[in-house]
């Protein structure tokens, strides 16, 4: 899998799009570019402040790290499952990366069956794992909200 790359401007040109809609993505002048590739599946991206991209290829447990200048590095793995039966998992790493309200990374963990926030030092937080005493199925979409 490859994350895409398009020149959108270019796109509107091919494509019959309603009116309003190429006015729009001229306004924000939208350029996407192949950052990297080689991927089995890419899931969950969200731009960091400190300015660099994470994502997530649930398929191989790892979280990546895209930075303009140093280019893509292993930023976790394993992502979303630590346990020894891997094999028993389509997709067992992290997937759904957000922020919370003070800038951590949160994520939801596939094989784990949980969502969890990464401090600041490193350590792991578990946010939720069950709920009126079950477990959780595998988790893949996270929102932060200011009212919870």
């Amino acid at each position: 899998m490859r994350l895409v790359v398009v020149d959108l401007l270019e796109a509107v040109d091919l494509l019959d799009l309603v009116e309003g809609v190429e006015e729009l993505l001229r306004f924000v002048a939208a350029v996407l570019e192949q950052l990297a590739e080689g991927f089995r599946f890419t899931e969950g991206p969200i731009w960091q402040r400190a300015g660099y991209l994470l994502f997530s290829d649930p398929n191989a447990n790892t979280i990546y790290r895209w930075h303009p200048v140093e280019g893509l590095s292993v930023f976790r793995s394993p992502s979303g499952y630590a346990g020894a039966d891997l094999a028993e998992y389509g997709q067992p790493g992290s997937n759904g990366l957000t922020l919370d309200g003070e800038g951590r990374l949160t994520l939801c963990e596939h094989g784990n069956h949980r969502i969890a926030r990464l401090e600041r030092d490193g350590s792991e937080t578990v946010l939720v794992d069950r709920y009126e005493g079950r477990r959780l199925d595998r988790k893949s979409t996270r929102l932060n909200s200011s009212h919870a």
